[in-house]
């Protein structure tokens, strides 16, 4: 007997938890103005921005727009999604994938 696939999408990698860490960091400018992290920020904090920087450095930069404005800056998707020229699904979709790099990133795989 076969199992009907569930339509519900997957919950989010990353999801609740990697933006609740994100939201702790300090606020920093834009990535790209980080070349090293000071001496006296702690182990954390140090591992965020390495992380940030990897990412972003795989992403063109419409997708890292979006992702920064909706997650670091909290701007709503609609908002961004205008002045970038996509979709609000198309923003929300950028965040997301986002997100799942950083996850798998920073998980103790």
């Amino acid at each position: 007997m076969r199992r009907r696939q569930s339509t519900r999408p997957a919950a989010a990698a990353g999801g609740s938890e990697a933006h609740h860490f994100l939201q702790q960091q300090p606020a920093r400018g834009d990535i790209e103005e980080i070349e090293g992290t000071p001496a006296d920020e702690d182990s954390e904090t140090a591992l965020a921005h390495r992380a940030l920087q990897l990412v972003r450095e795989t992403l063109d930069d419409r997708t890292w727009e979006a992702f920064r404005r909706t997650v670091l800056c909290e701007e709503p998707a609609a908002e961004v999604a205008a002045d970038l020229g996509m979709t609000a699904k198309a923003v929300r979709q950028a965040k997301y994938r986002v997100l799942c790099r950083l996850r798998d990133l920073l998980s103790d795989r």
